[in-house]
């Protein structure tokens, strides 16, 4: 992730820590982890966990008003931004959080495949060095000036439920299955496939 993106996203990380936001936090977090339960504080994959939730909340969770909280710290707190710092929070608007295939990867500059849809980046910059070639991930994209990163939370999926993760996508381009269930099912596979990795998922979703 570049150093720019990074700075803006520790500054609203921070602001949504703020003391006003406890009470929609804790809302927030009772539905991003439901049905899978909040992670206890001392779990493997807590840390992973809560990553990808305060980034949700950071970008999807609708505050009092509809309004996002990047929107919220853009229009209240812009003064604690440079020009381009500006520059990339705009760009959070049109962010891509879907599941990805790493299709090619190299000095982690990869190309990936938006599954659903298909698209394919060619360069896609900020991927976490565990990450290899055909790699599932469920990560949120983003394009700043022409350039594509992903934030540093991200969900891993398991390899061998591939046919799976392929025959879902493939409904919600018919319109036979809806996008946001598709992704929370994919959420929900991630979390269950960290926390229980005995548990034999194949089994359950086919």
């Amino acid at each position: 992730m570049s150093t720019i993106l990074s700075q803006v996203l520790h500054k609203l990380l921070s602001y949504a820590g703020q003391e006003n936001f406890k009470a929609e936090l804790e809302l927030a977090k009772k539905k991003f982890f439901n049905p899978v339960g909040i992670p206890g504080e001392n779990g493997e994959t807590t840390e992973i966990e809560l990553a990808n939730f305060i980034e949700w909340f950071v970008f999807d969770w609708k505050l009092p008003g509809s309004i996002k909280l990047y929107e919220k710290y853009l229009k209240e707190e812009s003064k604690a931004l440079d020009a381009i710092e500006k520059e990339y929070l705009k760009s959070f608007a049109s962010y891509n959080y879907s599941l990805f295939q790493i299709l090619k990867l190299k000095d982690r500059i990869a190309k990936v495949k938006e599954i659903i849809s298909g698209q394919k980046f060619k360069e896609v910059y900020g991927l976490v060095p565990a990450l290899e070639e055909k790699d599932f991930i469920l990560a949120r994209l983003i394009n700043v000036q022409g350039q594509y990163f992903f934030t540093d939370a991200l969900f891993y999926l398991p390899r061998g439920m591939a046919k799976y993760y392929l025959r879902r996508a493939k409904l919600v381009r018919k319109q036979k299955l809806d996008r946001e269930k598709f992704l929370e099912e994919m959420k929900v596979i991630a979390i269950k496939s960290a926390r229980y990795p005995r548990m034999k998922l194949e089994e359950i979703y086919k």
